[in-house]
């Protein structure tokens, strides 16, 4: 646990270019890992001794927490993957957690323990989502889209994202800390939304066009890339009025 915790600090320090501080741990402690935020602690049941994606996420609620000036956007509640039209704040802040984890063990994947198949975040899918921004899973795909090295498209699977657009941006990755010492630390976002507005100001060129489609990628409420446009345009104007070519 000890290891974890320290892993999460140095991630925060080393890759987000912010300390968080003292963040209090509590192990064993309960019966379900949580960042509490009336003591201020993330509590970690005993059975999670073999669990350092949900130690991690915990700690990444607590990095969110110390950000906004001792706050989260959070209601709190139960929460999945699954929850296809979530509030847009609890989904902000559980995909904070979940991408904030995978910077860190990027290995694409949720894992409740180790060795269990967990849930891919890397290729996202969810049948009944197309609205990211009310969804933990695409606010994390799309956080660990930006971050990380793979680059994936849909496949062809609408469910995975939207046609037309991918995670394409190896060359021109948004580093964690743009995300968290440059964006998130001393702000305020209710949504996921609300937090690209202000990322996306602290990025330039390439950069920010190849974050901006993998946000259209993940079913987010942003202008369509340029290249969608150019595709559709193309298309029009090949195409006689009867459907001729």
């Amino acid at each position: 646990i000890w290891n974890m915790l320290n892993l999460a600090w140095n991630g925060a320090v080393t890759l987000g270019g912010r300390d968080p501080g003292f963040v209090d741990s509590c192990f064993p402690e309960g019966s379900g890992a949580q960042w509490d935020r009336f003591w201020e602690e993330i509590d970690i049941p005993a059975s999670d001794n073999d669990a350092p994606d949900i130690v991690t996420h915990e700690y990444g609620h607590a990095v969110m927490y110390y950000a906004y000036g001792s706050d989260n956007p959070s209601p709190g509640g139960s929460h999945s993957f699954n929850d296809d039209l979530q509030d847009p704040s609890l989904a902000w802040s559980e995909g904070w957690a979940t991408g904030f984890m995978l910077a860190l063990r990027p290995d694409g994947r949720y894992n409740w323990s180790e060795g269990d198949v967990g849930r891919n975040i890397e290729n996202f899918s969810d049948s009944g989502n197309r609205d990211g921004n009310r969804n933990e899973g695409r606010v994390a795909a799309a956080l660990n889209d930006m971050i990380d090295n793979e680059n994936d498209d849909n496949g062809g699977n609408l469910d995975r994202g939207r046609n037309d657009a991918d995670d394409d941006n190896m060359p021109n990755r948004v580093s964690v800390e743009t995300m968290l010492n440059d964006t998130l630390w001393g702000s305020w976002h209710d949504d996921f939304e609300a937090f690209w507005a202000d990322l996306s100001g602290e990025l330039s060129g390439a950069t920010l066009g190849d974050a901006n489609e993998i946000m259209y990628y993940n079913y987010m409420d942003v202008p369509a890339p340029i290249s969608c446009v150019a595709t559709k345009v193309v298309s029009m104007s090949t195409t006689s009025p009867d459907g001729m070519l």
